[in-house]
């Protein structure tokens, strides 16, 4: 799913271990986009959103947008900055869609 030429220009972060934090900080490098789909409160952006270095981008989705408003909070108290919300219908997520 994955191979295909639309996801290309973006890194796809899969959650499937328990060393997920350790390796999520290893493969985001400042510059790079990151779609984080089911983001919730933000959790892994904020884990990840610091070492970007206020470089490259961070789209947050999620179908709650009581999550979406969470992760704001978090990021901004954080002070991570390069973070766009997504939420369901949002002309992002049209936008966004030729560029994974």
């Amino acid at each position: 799913m994955f191979s295909a030429s639309i996801f290309s220009s973006f890194i796809f972060l899969p959650q499937i271990s328990k060393h997920f934090p350790q390796s999520i900080n290893q493969q985001v490098q400042p510059g790079e986009r990151v779609m984080d789909f089911c983001s919730g409160s933000g959790g892994k952006a904020l884990i990840y959103g610091p070492n970007m270095q206020g470089q490259g981008r961070i789209y947050l989705h999620d179908v709650r947008d009581t999550m979406l408003q969470q992760a704001k909070k978090r990021l901004r108290q954080a002070q991570v900055q390069n973070y766009q919300l997504v939420p369901p219908r949002h002309p992002w997520l049209n936008r966004l869609k030729g560029k994974m």
